[in-house]
């Protein structure tokens, strides 16, 4: 518990909660490793677990592509190549992607809402969760009705914060060299129609939160 507690209490989803739901979400969570160019997520599919990434770093993609390569800690594929050209290929030679650090959830919005997944996250290094599945959460909510109420605001605010940021970087027209490795292989059309697309994708995803509150 000491080692899991702070970073469980002090995400954006956990802010005001309780502490003996927090304490009792952190005891029934089990712990996972991920090895470098795993996917946690992919694309297009629901997943019934939430994922505190505890270590580690991923990256959120718009590729669908599998997780069958083997890379090192650095991205490096064992078999050659990188993850970026990989993860490039996979999109045509575009390739957009956010890093993201530990202390903080994966598959929040789509946990919640059992909804699609928007993204496919990958790990760059190995990387430590604490894994939720949605049967035993549903069955630690039914025990704490005050505590879900503050979670899904949480969620509210968190969407609606992911919905502001993706509508201003669509508006902003896109510069060549700042998304990419390899800026000649960039039509900056493209980019700027992902960043739209994002921006869709993000408004919906608001809108299934809003529809749970």
């Amino acid at each position: 518990r000491q080692l899991y507690y702070p970073t469980l209490s002090q995400t954006n989803l956990m802010l005001d909660v309780r502490q003996m739901f927090v304490d009792e979400f952190l005891t029934l969570c089990s712990v996972e490793i991920f090895g470098p160019g795993e996917d946690i997520l992919q694309k297009t599919l629901i997943s019934n677990d939430l994922y505190l990434l505890v270590d580690g770093t991923v990256k959120y993609t718009s590729s669908m592509s599998s997780s069958s390569d083997a890379y090192d800690a650095k991205g490096n594929s064992i078999n050659g190549g990188s993850l970026a050209d990989s993860e490039s290929a996979m999109n045509g030679g575009l390739a957009i992607w956010t890093e993201m650090d530990g202390g903080d959830f994966i598959n929040d919005i789509s946990f919640f809402t059992e909804s699609p997944n928007q993204y496919t996250v990958r790990t760059v290094t190995v990387c430590k969760t604490l894994t939720m599945p949605k049967a035993i959460y549903k069955i630690l909510v039914a025990d704490h009705p005050g505590s879900v109420s503050v979670i899904l605001q949480n969620l509210l605010t968190k969407a609606k914060k992911l919905a502001a940021a993706a509508t201003i970087k669509a508006s902003i027209p896109q510069k060549m060299g700042t998304l990419h490795e390899n800026p000649e292989n960039i039509d900056v059309n493209d980019v700027d129609l992902a960043r739209s697309m994002a921006s869709v994708q993000a408004e919906a995803a608001l809108t299934s939160v809003e529809d749970l509150i």
